[in-house]
């Protein structure tokens, strides 16, 4: 994951825009490994206490960014709300994952693009990652013994 944030532009180009505060989101790009290669986060706080898909949390979030163009602003998101809150404001939109929690197959047409994981992102838009050639990065396969519990006795 790191790598593909490190090569989409520069830091001062990256901002997490969550509807959680800042605390959480920082918590989870700690565990993560990549809370310093965003230059900062826009939380519910600095939004007005507005949900993020409403009209006036983008407005804030373009302002704190200082993005003067929507069409120069691109949401990353799992969220079918906010995709279609943010392509009716001019924002490039890419919905991230193929399944509900239930695993019922979603969709978004206001979507730009539409990917099963941020993995898939350089390959959708290359012209973000001017650094990464293909193969791109991948995260590495999941061990399935690493998925299995040991049965606790007792």
């Amino acid at each position: 994951m790191r790598q593909i944030v490190e090569a989409c532009r520069t830091k001062r180009h990256r901002f997490v825009f969550t509807a959680s505060t800042e605390q959480h989101a920082k918590r989870c790009l700690d565990r993560v490994g990549i809370s310093d290669l965003f230059a900062i986060i826009i939380d519910t706080r600095l939004c007005g206490l507005d949900t993020k898909h409403s009209e006036h949390a983008f407005e804030q979030a373009m302002l704190v960014a200082q993005a003067k163009d929507p069409r120069e602003c691109l949401l990353i998101d799992d969220s079918v709300k906010n995709i279609k809150m943010a392509k009716s404001l001019g924002w490039t939109t890419v919905l991230i994952g193929l399944e509900t929690r239930e695993g019922k197959p979603f969709t978004c047409a206001e979507a730009d693009h539409h990917i099963a994981t941020v993995y898939d992102l350089p390959p959708v838009m290359p012209h973000l990652f001017p650094t990464l050639r293909h193969p791109y990065p991948r995260p590495p396969p999941i061990r399935e013994d690493l998925l299995k519990y040991p049965r606790l006795s007792g």
